[in-house]
């Protein structure tokens, strides 16, 4: 993880105390990055699976670090890994993942979609650093997976300040694991 300003970080190890919203949402005790237990958040399509933390202030700009395991790619839907919002339901960005393993990201003032430019495979575990910075002109998106770089892309952001990260959501059927979070000033 990045050294400076850790805002936030779980390893579950403690359950799901951390968190400050769990809707369906459990600890799966037999896998995890680097060990279990890690957060296990799955849907049918027809009800919500996510965790939200809330961050001690609103921030302008963090990097979320996590362990990402896709345990199963539901036909026709697209999976919701993570979103950077201020308190409620906007989202600045989100992350989420085709039904095709395509990761991608989502800017909310410009409703525009970027290809993150990796397909990620069912059970294998990533680690994926998440940053957004609010504002502009423009703000900044950008996400590295395995410590390579793959996206920085500098489009309008949201100008709301940074206060929430949500895991997980509701438009579709996913099975997901998160392990070894980490939310750092960028």
């Amino acid at each position: 993880y990045l050294n400076n300003g850790m805002v936030f970080g779980d390893t579950f190890s403690a359950g799901l105390d951390r968190w400050a919203a769990t809707v369906n949402a459990g600890l799966d005790r037999s896998v995890g990055e680097p060990s279990a237990p890690s957060l296990k958040l799955e849907s049918n399509g027809s009800s919500s699976s996510h965790v939200k933390a809330k961050f001690p202030s609103a921030r302008d700009a963090v990097c979320v670090e996590f362990a990402l395991r896709v345990k199963d790619r539901e036909a026709g839907a697209a999976m919701p890994i993570a979103r950077i919002q201020n308190s409620g339901t906007a989202h600045l960005a989100r992350l989420f993942v085709k039904a095709n393993g395509q990761l991608m990201v989502e800017s909310s003032r410009s409703d525009k979609r970027r290809k993150v430019g990796i397909e990620l495979q069912e059970f294998r575990w990533y680690d994926v650093e998440f940053c957004v910075t609010r504002g502009g002109p423009p703000g900044n998106i950008s996400v590295a997976i395995d410590g390579q770089a793959l996206l920085d892309w500098d489009t309008p952001v949201a100008t709301q300040r940074i206060k929430e990260l949500k895991f997980g959501g509701s438009s579709s059927a996913f099975k997901i694991r998160i392990d070894d979070v980490g939310v750092t000033l960028r």
